[in-house]
């Protein structure tokens, strides 16, 4: 990895630790919104009828469905915004908002990650399952930059009751996005911000900054849609035992296996690229002429001839 791919990491691993307090999740204001008397018993099947306004943690928003049944916590749409202390592009932020989420949970999988629109903005979705605080749930999360403030927005429901929601939540999405975003993205005609563009960053030093982003390559659908949830109809008992049985196993006391992960597989093209040998053309080059070719995320990695065995003889 070129010096400033490294650069950009540890930024986005220091941004991540720093900003974990924020509350990324809408998971962490639940537990203290509603928690019911018990936590033993295995709900039934739920459909969404009616949602209210709250006020979560930290004075942030919130629709949580009103719902009659025994459940450890009212299943909620939470949301909040937040400015970036330097450009990233929707890739990159989500791999910070991910590493978050790892902190934040004893155990995840995230079993499904593609890019969907929101009000014209491309977005990453995100479904997992986790354990916090010993409770397990599931959760979808919306995650969206237009370069310079970051939005997440996310559905958190109790473990294996996520599927009865899923038809109801696109209906609620569009008055989350109304009050976040002040113009439609450039997927629905909106302009395309600056940061993103070639030249914004000509003449300017790229170290330790990401480069322009390929807008108009991102195939967005709308949220939610196809959505097929494996954990749908689990039942909880309050120990997180089920969710912990369901996890992939793996060597060591931790049951979680990353080649699972389906974030990690999706974000992992450009450096199965590297790692692999394939040497995409080159398409940057520093004041000392080292050649790098960009991934995905607008990372840069350092180009060598001697990756391409034809060009080594």
């Amino acid at each position: 990895m070129s010096r400033r791919g490294w650069l950009f990491l540890g930024f986005g691993v220091v941004f991540a630790v720093a900003c974990t307090c924020l509350g990324v999740l809408g998971a962490a204001g639940l537990w203290y919104l509603a928690r019911s008397a018990s936590s033993t018993a295995t709900p039934t099947p739920v459909r969404a009828s009616t949602w209210r306004t709250v006020q979560a943690a930290q004075g942030q928003s919130a629709f949580v469905l009103e719902t009659q049944e025994d459940v450890p916590f009212q299943p909620g749409l939470f949301w909040f915004h937040e400015p970036l202390p330097q450009p990233m592009n929707p890739l990159q932020y989500a791999a910070v908002i991910y590493f978050r989420l790892r902190q934040q949970n004893e155990a995840l999988v995230a079993y499904d990650a593609r890019w969907v629109v929101l009000e014209g903005w491309p977005a990453v979705q995100v479904a997992y399952a986790a354990i916090q605080q010993g409770q397990p749930y599931e959760g979808v999360l919306w995650i969206v930059t237009d370069g310079w403030t970051g939005y997440v927005l996310s559905f958190v429901a109790p473990y294996g009751a996520l599927a009865n929601y899923v038809q109801d939540i696109p209906a609620v999405l569009p008055q989350v996005t109304d009050e976040l975003f002040a113009a439609l993205g450039p997927l629905e005609g909106g302009p395309v911000p600056e940061v993103w563009t070639e030249e914004y960053w000509q003449g300017m030093n790229g170290s330790g900054v990401p480069a322009a982003w390929d807008w108009s390559s991102v195939d967005a659908d709308v949220p939610l849609a196809n959505f097929q949830d494996p954990y749908a109809g689990a039942t909880w008992d309050g120990s997180a035992s089920d969710l912990w049985s369901d996890l992939p196993q793996s060597v060591g006391s931790v049951p979680y296996d990353s080649d699972h992960d389906a974030f990690n597989t999706w974000m992992a093209e450009e450096w199965s690229q590297m790692l692999s040998g394939e040497n995409p053309e080159p398409s940057w080059q520093d004041e000392a002429g080292n050649l790098y070719w960009e991934g995905p995320s607008g990372t840069l990695h350092e180009w060598s001839a001697d990756y391409d065995p034809s060009l080594g003889d």
